[in-house]
C-alpha cells in the first residue's frame, strides 16, 4: 500500500492549518497536525489527528539554562530594537525557546516517516521542519515573517534563513514575496514557488436578495442596512483601530449604516480597548466586534452581504487570502497601498488608501458610492477574474502537485 502520511507543522486552532488538513485528507492523504501550543482538541471534525508536543517536563539544567539564554536575548533585543528605533511588531517568540522545543516537534514528526513535512510558519516552526531529515521539508512562509518580524532581532532574521536555506521547498502565496525571499535571504530561486490558496467561491460569494435578508436577521441587523466590514484580525499593525475611526465617522453621517469587524484568539485587550470606544460613542450596537475567532461561514456571511469591505494593515503584505475573498464577495475592496494587490493593476481592481490618512479613506469611500457605474464595474471584474485565476480547488491541487513532486 502506498505511504499516504503527510505532517503539517502548525497552530492547530489557525483556520489555515485546520483548511489544509482537511483538504488533503479530502484527497486521500493522510495528515497529521503537530503543534507546540497547548489544546485540548485531539482530531478535527473529520478525523485528523493533532498532536502536541510536550515541553513542560524540564530538568533543573535545562531551566537554568532557559533562564540565561532569556536574559540573554531580552538584553540583546532591547538595545537592537532601540538602536533601530522599532517599537510595536506584534508579539515576541522568543529564539531560544524555538530552538529548545523544535527537537521534540522533529521527533514527533519522523516517527511518522511522511511523504513530506509542511511548515506553516517560516519561524515558529520553520526550524521543527528544517531538521526534518530523509523526507522532502516544505516551508509556507507568512508575509509579516518575511517582511516585518525579523526586524525585531537579529537572532530572528538569523533563525528564518536558516530555515529557508535548509528546506527542499518554500511557497510563499505571493510573485513580489517570492522575489523578496530569494533577494533578502539569498536562496536558491529554483526552490521558491509562489502559489496563491485561491477562494472558495462556494462558500465565498455575493448574497442574494433571499440569503440576505436572512444573514441580516441572524445578526440583529435592519433589512435596509448598508453593510461595511474588516474581515482583518483584530490586531493593532494590521489597522483594526484605523479602520474602526473610518467606520466611526461613517456611523455618525447615517444611522442606516452598519459595521463589522474580525476579532480573534488573544487580541483581547485590543477588542476591550475598542469596545469602551464604541460605548463611549454610543456605536456599540451598530459597529459590531467579534470577541472571539471567527469562523470562515460567518465571515463568508458577512462579507456576502457587505458593500465595502477594508484591509487597512500597516505593514507589508503579500498576496493576502482575505482580500481575495473581499473581492469574491462582491465588495468594493479598500486596501493599503502596500499591498501587493495595489501593483498589479491587471488583477483584482481595488481602491488603495494611505491607511494613515483617515480623511482620504473617508473621502475615497464618498466617492464610490456616488457612482454605482464604476462600483458595478469592479464588482463585475472581480468576480470574473476571481473565476478564472484563483479558484480554491484548482489552487489547492496545484499546491499538492509541488508538495508531492520528486516523492
Amino acid at each position: 500500500m502506498a505511504k499516504k502520511t503527510c505532517v503539517i507543522l502548525g497552530n492547530a486552532s489557525s483556520v489555515f492549518v485546520r483548511e489544509l488538513a482537511m483538504n488533503w485528507r479530502s484527497q486521500g492523504l493522510e495528515p497529521i497536525i503537530v503543534t507546540k501550543e497547548k489544546t485540548s482538541e485531539r482530531t478535527l471534525s473529520d478525523g485528523t489527528p493533532i498532536i502536541t508536543s510536550n515541553n513542560s517536563n524540564k530538568s533543573w539544567m535545562r531551566a537554568k539554562v532557559s533562564e540565561y539564554l532569556f536574559t540573554f536575548e531580552y538584553l540583546l533585543n532591547k538595545y537592537y530594537n532601540k538602536f533601530l528605533h522599532i517599537n510595536d511588531n506584534g508579539k515576541y517568540y522568543y529564539t531560544y525557546e524555538i530552538i529548545l522545543s523544535s527537537k521534540q516537534l522533529t521527533k514527533i514528526c519522523q516517527s511518522y516517516q511522511p511523504l513530506f513535512v509542511f511548515g506553516q510558519e517560516a519561524y515558529v516552526y520553520g526550524l521543527a521542519t528544517a531538521l526534518c531529515k530523509n523526507t522532502k521539508r516544505i516551508i509556507f512562509p507568512w508575509g509579516h515573517e518575511i517582511f516585518e518580524y525579523d526586524k525585531n532581532s537579529p537572532l530572528v532574521k538569523w533563525l528564518i534563513k536558516y530555515n529557508l536555506i535548509n528546506s527542499d521547498l518554500i511557497i510563499p502565496t505571493s510573485r513580489q514575496g517570492a522575489k523578496y525571499i530569494v533577494r533578502k535571504y539569498h536562496i536558491d530561486q529554483r526552490k521558491v514557488m509562489s502559489l496563491s490558496w485561491g477562494v472558495n467561491r462556494n462558500l465565498f460569494h455575493p448574497s442574494n436578495e433571499i440569503d440576505r435578508v436572512k444573514i441580516l436577521r441572524k445578526y440583529g441587523v435592519p433589512e435596509k442596512a448598508l453593510i461595511f466590514s474588516s474581515p482583518r484580525k483584530f490586531f493593532k499593525k494590521w489597522g483594526c483601530f484605523i479602520a474602526l475611526d473610518v467606520f466611526i465617522r461613517l456611523a455618525k453621517e447615517n444611522p442606516n449604516y452598519y459595521f463589522f469587524m474580525a476579532g480573534g484568539k488573544d487580541v483581547g485587550v485590543d477588542v476591550d480597548t475598542a469596545m469602551n470606544i464604541l460605548r463611549n460613542e454610543g456605536l456599540e450596537k451598530r459597529i459590531k466586534i467579534f470577541s472571539d475567532e471567527i469562523s470562515k461561514v460567518e465571515m463568508a456571511e458577512i462579507l456576502s452581504v457587505s458593500s465595502y469591505s477594508f484591509s487597512l494593515v500597516l505593514t507589508q503584505d503579500m498576496r493576502s487570502a482575505t482580500i481575495l475573498e473581499m473581492a469574491a464577495s462582491g465588495t468594493i475592496p479598500f486596501v493599503s497601498n502596500s499591498s501587493e494587490f495595489v501593483s498589479n493593476l491587471d488583477e483584482i481592481k481595488v481602491i488603495p488608501v494611505d491607511p494613515q490618512d483617515i480623511e482620504d479613506i473617508v473621502n475615497k469611500v464618498h466617492q464610490y458610492m456616488a457612482d454605482i457605474e464604476l462600483r458595478s464595474s469592479i464588482v463585475k471584474h472581480n468576480l470574473e477574474f476571481i473565476k478564472t485565476n484563483e479558484d480554491y480547488r484548482t489552487q489547492m491541487q496545484k499546491l499538492l502537485n509541488y508538495c508531492m513532486k520528486s516523492n
